[in-house]
Formats: C-alpha cells, structure tokens, sequence
C-alpha cells in the first residue's frame, strides 16, 4: 500500500485498521500497536471460544470499513492469532505463542484465525529475530542472495540441458538459510513477488558476470504472486 499509494495513505489504512478492531473489541479491552501493521490485545476473563467470536468481530469491522474513501481498491484484511491459558503464564511467553498462530494464519490458504496449539512451536526457529532480517535484507540486498545451480539434464544421455537457479541465503556466521527457513517467512510477510524480484536481480548480475557459462539454460521459480504482478 506504501508503495503503490504513498506513506501518508499507508498511515491512514493503519489508523483505520486500529479504528477498526478497538470497535470491535469490549469497552475495558486495550489495543497495542506492536510495531508496522502488528497490533495486540490481552483478554481477560474469556475462554478460547470467546476469543475467536471477537477475532471474528474484528474481522468483521475490518472488512466493512471504508478503506475505499482513502483510494485504496484493494481488500484489506487481517490474520489473527489467539493464544489461551488458564494456568499461569509469563506475557513474553502468551505473546510469543499468539505471534506463531499469526505466522500460521498468514500462511497461504490458511484460516484468517488461528488458535495456537503446541505443535507450532517447530515454527519458532523460523521466525526467529535473525532469520527474519536475513530475509528482508536479502530483500533490500540482491548481493546477500546465493543462487545454487542445480543441473537438468536429458535422459538417458544425461547431458545437461539447462540448469535451475536455487536461493539460498548466507548469514553473516557462515549457516545457510535454505528454503524450508526462507520460504514461511516470505508467504507469512506476503513479500512473495517482492522475493521473486530479489532473485532475479541476483541472477541478473551473475549472468553477466564473464566466467558464467556461455549459451547455458536457466530456469527459476515464480510465486502465484510473482506471475500475476
């Protein structure tokens, strides 16, 4: 939305959104913003299945708000994440496990609420602080992408037809981020297309390097998103 309207309509979907959910929330209950287009409430004195009738009111409120008289056409819509425990429980930690039901409910063809269960904490070494910048510096940085050629080839000649271009990702201590870490990321960011792009700046400048193969095929992989921007 920033880039397509500016920053000041980009603010004015923000404030809008948190218009939006305080409506829909209980007169006692308190909305934070987090940071970006993150926001949080803690509930007090409701069951898992009170939590989820008021994530769907937010819901609600969200899509029928007239994001439209700021210009923006496009839908607007929230993914919430809801952890619940009755037994007792540091703030860090209920913030933590709601944050991972978000992740999961960001996810591409996932539910738009999702209830943190146990099994989602395999999630958290995904979306760990580091990882997370890993990505969107390789984002701003198409030079942080390394491109892994994986050969094609024709059978049963076995001669290498073209090769497929493979993102990885170097961190600074030298471990590579493979696409099991890199990919729940971008889907959960929604910063797909933005990826593709990234990887092709990146193979554009090794293709003009002098010591690339020459006349040599290579394919790569587009996102739903990628192709239709």
């Amino acid at each position: 939305i920033n880039d397509t309207y500016g920053h000041p309509i980009g603010d004015a979907v923000i404030s809008g959104i948190a218009e939006a959910i305080q409506a829909a929330l209980r007169p006692a209950d308190r909305l934070y913003r987090l940071g970006g287009d993150e926001f949080a409430t803690v509930l007090c004195n409701v069951d898992t299945q009170q939590a989820i009738r008021l994530a769907e009111l937010c819901l609600a409120h969200a899509q029928t708000y007239p994001f439209r008289a700021h210009g923006v056409t496009e839908p607007v819509s929230l993914s919430i994440g809801i952890a619940c425990s009755a037994e007792s429980i540091s703030l860090y930690d209920l913030q933590k496990q709601a944050d991972l039901a978000m992740y999961t409910a960001k996810r591409p063809g996932a539910r738009k609420i999702i209830c943190y269960i146990p099994e989602m904490d395999a999630l958290a070494t995904l979306v760990s602080n580091r990882t997370v910048s890993a990505v969107f510096q390789a984002i701003t940085n198409p030079t942080l992408i390394e491109l892994h050629y994986q050969p094609v080839m024709h059978l049963p000649t076995q001669v290498t037809g073209y090769v497929e271009a493979l993102a990885r990702i170097r961190l600074e201590t030298g471990q590579l981020l493979t696409p099991d870490a890199i990919f729940p990321i971008v889907n959960a960011r929604g910063l797909d297309a933005e990826f593709d792009l990234t990887i092709l700046k990146a193979l554009d400048q090794q293709l003009r390097l002098p010591d690339f193969p020459d006349q040599l095929g290579v394919s790569f992989n587009l996102s739903a998103q990628g192709i239709v921007s």
